[in-house]
């Protein structure tokens, strides 16, 4: 098994191209686009792609990152710059060993690229278990969509290129995916909005993002959500006298 790439609102066809013969190169051909700014499929991709055609072809794309999300078990974020968001970042180095050790497990999981002009919003973070920082120069702290794709791949390929590497599913069920945390948060907001809990107005955006974030880091599996599907169910219905 291997990790998805998932570019998010990438801007130029040639930097997606580039990114798909990047990830071959190191032995990864699980590509996800969301919301590609010139549309798809697209010509300047395939002639940068140069050999990674099938890698482009067989490309996923989807309208919202929440999308291209929701049959992973783990997501790791990749950011150039410091967040303030309560969110633990890790180095690039520690993300492909736990990786490898997700992969090990079974499980599915992606890498999330940010557009060109200015990386991953705070909304697409969200949907990240953590956040892979990756430190660079102060003179030039920005790196190319499709390089910072080839670091990530290389960075995998060098870590798991192994037979120790090789996928076991004995606790593929174990971890929730992220469609099953994201209904169990669909059913909590909704629940909440009824309730008024969300006031005064302008802080409902800030509030639904901090529990979004809450959630995406708790190592939940699916026993963890049926139990807390049945609390806001006893929460919200009406005590019997």
């Amino acid at each position: 098994m291997k990790p998805v790439f998932i570019l998010v609102r990438p801007q130029m066809g040639e930097n997606i191209g580039s990114a798909a013969r990047a990830m071959l190169n190191f032995g990864i051909d699980n590509l996800r686009i969301v919301n590609p700014r010139d549309g798809w499929p697209n010509p300047k991709a395939k002639a940068l792609a140069s050999g990674a055609g099938s890698v482009l072809d067989s490309a996923l794309i989807f309208d919202s990152v929440q999308e291209a999300c929701q049959d992973m078990h783990y997501v790791f974020a990749s950011s150039a710059r410091e967040r303030k968001l309560d969110k633990k970042e890790i180095s690039l180095g520690e993300a492909i060993s736990e990786c490898k050790n997700l992969l090990d497990e079974g499980l599915k999981l992606g890498f999330l690229f940010g557009p060109e002009q200015s990386g991953l919003s705070n909304e697409d973070i969200a949907f990240a278990d953590k956040i892979v920082f990756l430190n660079t120069s102060n003179v030039c702290t920005s790196i190319n969509l499709s390089q910072c794709v080839m670091l990530f791949a290389y960075e995998w390929f060098q870590g798991t290129n192994s037979e120790s590497s090789l996928s076991r599913t004995k606790n593929v069920y174990s971890s929730a995916s992220k469609e099953e945390i994201d209904q169990l948060m669909k059913r909590l907001i909704l629940n909440l909005d009824i309730k008024g809990y969300f006031w005064p107005q302008d802080k409902e955006k800030s509030l639904k993002l901090y529990l979004h974030n809450l959630f995406s880091k708790l190592p939940l599996n699916s026993s963890d959500i049926r139990f807390l599907h049945g609390l806001i169910r006893a929460l919200s219905e009406e005590r019997k006298k």
